[in-house]
């Protein structure tokens, strides 16, 4: 099963970026689609979160935020194989963020930084 798991994200790493973004669309919908207790926290969320939003916004809302779940675990399986050019391509810090950190890092304080998680956050770790 490891073989399989190894594979598969070796594959995402080398195959073009579009075929993971299709994968992604797939099974994200397939989540979506299929009742589940996921698509039911997911709707009922949004609409304790936006209830002047129209239904169809959150549904639209909601399949997204499923397709963004399913990339992420996706770019988890890729990571280990991805190169370090794929990595610069990927994770990107504007120069605005990179001198907005600098002007709060301190050798001496320590800082903890927080933000919105999207898609991509976790790997921000990997940023220098």
């Amino acid at each position: 099963m490891l073989s399989l798991v190894k594979l598969i994200g070796w594959l995402l790493a080398t195959l073009p970026k579009p075929f993971a973004q299709v994968i992604a669309i797939c099974i994200g919908d397939c989540v979506y689609f299929f009742p589940s207790a996921r698509r039911h926290t997911v709707l009922s969320n949004l609409h304790h979160a936006y209830p002047d939003k129209s239904a169809a916004w959150r549904r639209n809302k909601a399949r997204i935020s499923c397709r963004r779940m399913v990339e992420m675990a996706l770019f988890n399986l890729a990571l280990p194989y991805l190169s370090e050019e794929q990595l610069d391509k990927t994770l990107i810090a504007t120069d605005e963020s990179v001198e907005l950190l600098k002007n709060y890092v301190s050798p001496k304080k320590p800082i903890v930084g927080v933000s919105v998680h999207n898609s991509m956050m976790e790997a921000c770790s990997l940023l220098p």
